[in-house]
């Protein structure tokens, strides 16, 4: 299993490099490894960058805190507006 900085570097890979990244550090520097996943996330589906690939990497490792919170809410703000 990996740590959560790993997860983040593993999902900084999945992720396009056009992608802002200065938060998402911020909180890792911070010590905040799981901030900084959830950054990186909304950072990511913010520019329309959130690859399936990269959802299902995280799913498959979260299942509660602020990574799981920011794709669940990441996941109902796509429906809502697919309704839309």
């Amino acid at each position: 299993m990996l740590s959560d900085e790993e997860n983040y570097r593993q999902l900084d890979k999945l992720i396009s490099p056009s992608v802002g990244r200065v938060f998402a550090e911020e909180n890792l520097k911070a010590g905040e490894p799981e901030e900084a996943i959830a950054t990186l996330l909304d950072e990511a589906f913010t520019a329309g960058c959130l690859t399936d690939k990269a959802v299902e990497f995280i799913e498959e490792r979260y299942d509660d805190g602020p990574v799981y919170e920011m794709l669940e809410a990441l996941q109902m703000y796509k429906n809502e507006n697919s309704v839309a």
